[in-house]
């Protein structure tokens, strides 16, 4: 996990593009989680806002889990990520098995700050969204088991 200052070439961390960063550092604490290596679970578009959200799993897990996790066993956190107010979106190359590196950042568009989200790397799933806002809509745990494709959610607000 990297800090949360910035990459030292003015690029700020991805958390500091979210409109609220709270559920992620409620988790997390002062550590990012990195977006290298994350997998992809879902890629889905809403005519609302319109809207790209994107469901991930990110490859580290807290060093201090909230206290339910850690009684439960739970070993990977997933992230729901919403992406509001498209400009435009391009997707190529989902598969069942897509493990991308992310890249969310901020940068002006004329008189307005737009959120980019985009893969990097190799992978062979390829997303580039640009829209106004991103934020969390969800963030949970669930034990991952690779012999089974158990997923159990956990609501943030419960007794975390």
């Amino acid at each position: 996990m990297a800090n949360s200052k910035n990459y030292g070439d003015g690029r700020v961390s991805w958390v500091e593009a979210l409109t609220d960063s709270r559920s992620v550092r409620a988790i997390f604490g002062s550590l990012t989680p990195s977006l290298d290596g994350v997998v992809l679970h879902e890629a889905r578009l809403h005519r609302d806002g319109p809207s790209v959200y994107l469901r991930f799993d990110f490859c580290e897990f807290p060093v201090d889990p909230p206290r339910k996790w850690a009684i439960m066993g739970y070993n990977t956190v997933q992230l729901e990520l919403c992406l509001t107010a498209v400009e435009s979106v391009a997707i190529s190359g989902f598969s069942t098995a897509s493990v991308i590196d992310l890249d969310i950042s901020t940068y002006r568009c004329g008189e307005k700050t737009v959120v980019r989200a985009r893969t990097s790397g190799t992978s062979t799933t390829h997303l580039d969204i640009v829209a106004g806002f991103a934020y969390v809509s969800k963030i949970s745990a669930y034990l991952k088991d690779p012999s089974s494709s158990c997923f159990v959610d956990v609501d943030e607000n419960s007794d975390a």
